[in-house]
């Protein structure tokens, strides 16, 4: 697996050496970056359930100023160290790129306490385990709403069976507006933009 376009074009990426990571096809991941596009410039991206790294890396070389990689399994996280010192090693070779590149090696459950410190992003990309997805969802738009801007952008990747499963209530929030969906074979994305800076619960 590569990196296909933008400025770290052709990057190689390590992958985890374990049968729990599931990489986003490379095809998935830049269709969707192609819908991301006006949203990358200069964005804070989080990367949740990061595994290799491959698309938080996708949007530093897409023009994101910021990255931040939540990853926990020991495996994952080996292997998205290497992917960050490849991609911090280019980036110093570029005079006019500046970027800002983070990790938390951290359950994500327990990790909000330590994002809600952060600077709020502007785009975020979770890949849940596909057995949890539902359920991820939902805390990620509650957690979301009380610290992300109007305008935020979260992309979720989750099975077709799933999101079927789920039915039409699944894509309808008070504060996240669904903008897409797509299937790429058996994978549907969802993208969801905030369109409110109020959270009531």
């Amino acid at each position: 697996m590569k990196i296909n376009s933008g400025s770290l074009r052709g990057m190689g990426i390590i992958m985890p050496k374990n049968k729990i990571t599931r990489p986003t096809l490379s095809r998935v991941r830049e269709a969707v970056f192609n819908i991301l596009a006006p949203y990358l410039p200069d964005a804070v991206f989080w990367d949740l359930f990061s595994g290799s790294g491959a698309v938080g890396l996708t949007a530093l070389s897409h023009g994101a100023k910021a990255c931040l990689f939540v990853e926990e399994e020991r495996a994952a996280v080996a292997a998205l160290r290497r992917n960050i010192e490849e991609a911090k090693r280019r980036i110093m070779n570029d005079a006019q790129t500046q970027v800002s590149i983070s990790m938390l090696a951290i359950d994500l459950q327990k990790a909000w306490p330590r994002l809600s410190r952060l600077a709020p992003p502007d785009l975020v990309w979770a890949d849940p385990p596909y057995s949890e997805s539902v359920q991820w969802a939902a805390k990620l738009k509650l957690q979301l709403a009380k610290i992300a801007h109007p305008g935020c952008i979260l992309v979720l990747e989750l099975q077709n069976t799933d999101l079927e499963a789920a039915g039409e209530s699944f894509l309808l929030d008070p504060v996240w507006e669904t903008v897409k969906t797509r299937k790429y074979g058996g994978i549907s994305i969802v993208i969801w933009r905030k369109h409110s800076g109020e959270v009531h619960q």
